[in-house]
């Protein structure tokens, strides 16, 4: 009986791992499609955040809020187009709160 639980913990555990892989490929994936969005951002933002490191905390964080807000798993060009507006929304209402952004 404990040799049939160990199998299907293990089991259980190899297709966590494996769903936690593909979550993590597509967040990779998608964070690259929009390094030239980012690199945007980080120009027109400038005196917000006055390093490379902070600002890469602060674009995933986004990207996983928005993901996960919105029970997306694919992006695509409409969705893209929301996922940038939003991000602009998100700046201006932590500019308007004089909220700090990095970290």
């Amino acid at each position: 009986m404990i040799e049939i639980f160990s199998l299907v913990l293990v089991f259980f555990v190899i297709l966590i791992l494996s769903i936690e892989m593909e979550s993590n490929k597509m967040i990779e994936q998608v964070y690259e499609q929009y390094l030239d969005f980012y690199g945007v951002i980080e120009k027109e933002y400038s005196n917000l955040i006055d390093n490379d490191l902070e600002w890469e905390i602060f674009h995933l964080r986004f990207l996983l809020y928005y993901l996960l807000r919105y029970n997306i798993d694919v992006i695509h060009p409409l969705i893209s187009y929301h996922y940038r507006a939003c991000y602009r929304l998100y700046i201006e209402q932590l500019l308007i709160s004089n909220d700090c952004v990095g970290g």
